[in-house]
């Protein structure tokens, strides 16, 4: 899934249209909250929706995936997209350093697509957005800047 929405997000920001009429309503939130992780378009959402979708259906035909199965999917995907909008590093000091960094995203990740827009653009994993060279220069700075504030 990761690959083909990193993809479709850097269309969003690449096509003007996409962008100002439908990707944009997202980007109105330069300070994220969890709830950003749902301000979209219909039609923006309906497009993820059936996006992220593609997944359990083709697990479905090929499995045959339970009910249950599907629902720990969707409420997992919810969890880490609302992960990303906090507006708060939860992360550990030590989590830039190791190879997880590109594994999963940190809230500081995805801040900086928020503040910069054409950086960052990936759903969790910023694996992608480092084969895509797209990750934003100031994202270490940043976690350890926001690791700092919030200790106080």
């Amino acid at each position: 899934m990761e690959p083909v929405y990193y993809g479709y997000h850097r269309l969003l920001h690449s096509h003007r249209y996409l962008y100002k009429h439908h990707h944009i309503i997202h980007h109105l939130s330069v300070v994220v909250q969890p709830i950003t992780s749902y301000t979209f378009t219909f039609l923006e959402r309906l497009s993820y929706t059936l996006l992220f979708s593609l997944p359990a259906i083709l697990l479905n035909f090929i499995t045959g995936i339970s009910l249950e199965a599907l629902f720990v999917y969707y409420l997992v995907f919810d969890a880490l997209n609302s992960l990303g909008h906090l507006n708060t590093e939860i992360f550990p000091d030590g989590y830039q350093q190791s190879f997880l960094k590109w594994v999963l995203y940190t809230p500081s990740f995805h801040r900086q697509h928020h503040k910069r827009y054409i950086k960052n653009y990936c759903l969790f994993m910023p694996i992608f957005d480092k084969l895509g060279g797209t990750v934003c220069p100031h994202t270490e700075e940043v976690f350890v800047q926001a690791k700092k504030g919030y200790k106080r």
